[in-house]
């Protein structure tokens, strides 16, 4: 579910010297357990191609940047 009227999440990671993109954040679920967050991705011209997976679900993401 996307909800941005629940606010932003903040996603710590780095990108590496190889056009790599690692993020994530780990915050507690409903039930007080572990909730992580992992962006994955490759930069790839003017864009950047990965995942954003969540214990629910996984998405594929562009990021385009015309």
């Amino acid at each position: 579910m996307f909800a941005p009227q629940d606010g932003v999440l903040v996603l710590d990671g780095q990108i590496s010297g190889n056009g790599d993109v690692s993020a994530s954040l780990e915050v507690r679920g409903m039930n007080h357990a572990p909730y992580r967050l992992v962006f994955s991705a490759r930069i790839q011209e003017n864009r950047i191609v990965g995942t954003y997976v969540t214990p629910r679900c996984r998405y594929n993401v562009t990021l385009d940047g015309r």
